[in-house]
């Protein structure tokens, strides 16, 4: 009974700590990015709250209706201006149909207009938020896979010099080597091992970071499913900077955003002479209550009507805020364009580095076990490797960064 209660408690502490494994692929991140993360479905919400705005603006050409009865009575005293109470009994009902159609000519005709910019403008900041989201969620999956990696490396030369301390302790056994050749190499592989569990830690809070910008409920243990060490060769056309500039989604929105204010501008400038128009009609009845009505039925009501605005400065500063804008974006372009060139340089120099720091690591580690070098030879050309290859892989996640930033900093996309 005992050996059945252990068993039990055994299996509810495994099902209370079990985690799901998130296989993650650079696909499969794309789709959860766009399906589940919650600043995009914020940014898709405020664009159809956009929409929403200038179909609203379009239904103030919709007549309002009115059909009904209205019903009013009242029994009781009242004090008369004499200090007396006397009693007080009326009613009166109104029953009827009536309508009232009311357009203003000015803000149906420039301010739909203006609204329709500003559709646009909504479209062009969902884009631009959309984009600058896709971009810190592929930094942060590329950050994870660096620090992935760099744990592998990290491990593979724990492991090695587990086998090195295993060796020293036999030959020291043997009287081949000195008591402080074995003790240096159990502090270097202490070290190492400190070393893994930061970058382990490192690994976890990247992951719990990349599960939360992707909105991933429960507790998953995550996998990546990518190939780190694959060259990226995407080429980026550089050449009519300008052109580029001109369809940046930040530039785009800001110019629909200057055309709405210009609209509504018109519509104070030339909106005086359109009108607003009304027109209605009152059918219903109005009397005391089961009495004959009041003859109010059949009135038509018309009127025409000038309003005279004030105008704004709004346009101007608009104006003055495109040309900053058109600076900070030019900059950060040829900013990327430098990061892209120098990145490439930066992996090609660091990839040839661990070439030469392998091929000195090898050598001296083949030396070590002939006992021709010095374990202090051995450790500091591990080091460097070890120093060089994690250089190595921080080399290719900032390429891969500056890729995708390049990517949507020239993108050629227009919305017709």
């Amino acid at each position: 009974m005992k050996k059945l209660f252990f068993i039990g408690f055994l299996c509810s502490v495994f099902a209370v700590h079990a985690q799901d494994t998130l296989v993650l692929s650079h696909n499969k991140m794309l789709q959860m990015t766009l399906n589940q993360n919650l600043q995009i479905r914020s940014n898709e919400l405020k664009f159809k709250l956009a929409k929403a705005s200038f179909y609203k603006n379009i239904g103030k050409a919709l007549p309002t209706l009115g059909m009904g009865m209205n019903r009013y009575e009242l029994s009781g005293f009242t004090q008369s201006t004499t200090g007396e109470f006397v009693d007080v009994n009326k009613n009166n009902e109104w029953s009827g149909k009536s309508y009232r159609l009311s357009w203003d000519l000015s803000e149906l005709l420039f301010n739909s207009v203006a609204e329709k910019q500003g559709v646009k403008a909504a479209f062009y900041n969902k884009e631009t938020g959309n984009i600058d989201e896709k971009i810190k969620v592929f930094s942060n999956y590329y950050r994870l896979l660096a620090s992935e990696e760099k744990e592998k490396a990290i491990a593979s030369f724990v492991r090695k010099n587990t086998e090195i301390v295993a060796q020293l302790r036999l030959q020291v056994s043997a009287g081949l080597r000195l008591q402080s050749e074995l003790l240096l190499a159990q502090s270097n592989l202490n070290n190492l091992k400190i070393k893994l569990l930061q970058q382990q830690q490192i690994t976890t809070e990247l992951s719990q970071q990349l599960l939360s910008t992707l909105n991933v409920e429960g507790n998953y243990i995550l996998k990546t499913d990518c190939d780190f060490y694959a060259n990226n060769t995407t080429t980026i056309n550089d050449f009519n900077l300008e052109e580029k500039l001109n369809n940046r989604f930040e530039l785009q929105q800001l110019n629909s955003e200057v055309s709405a204010m210009k609209w509504k501008k018109n519509k104070e400038l030339y909106g005086l002479l359109l009108p607003q128009i009304s027109f209605g009609m009152n059918d219903g009845l109005l009397g005391p209550i089961n009495q004959d009505a009041l003859g109010n039925q059949n009135i038509m009501t018309t009127s025409v009507q000038w309003s005279i605005p004030l105008g704004n400065i709004f346009p101007k500063l608009k104006m003055l805020e495109k040309s900053q804008l058109e600076n900070d974006l030019r900059a950060e372009m040829h900013a990327l364009l430098s990061a892209f060139n120098s990145a490439n340089q930066q992996y090609e120099l660091a990839k040839q580095s661990v070439d030469y720091a392998k091929l000195a690591y090898e050598q001296s580690l083949e030396r070590q076990q002939l006992g021709t070098a010095s374990q202090l030879e051995l450790f500091h050309a591990e080091k460097e490797y070890l120093n060089v290859k994690l250089i190595y892989i921080d080399a290719i996640a900032y390429k891969q960064e500056i890729i995708h930033k390049k990517m949507a900093s020239f993108s050629e996309k227009v919305m017709q």
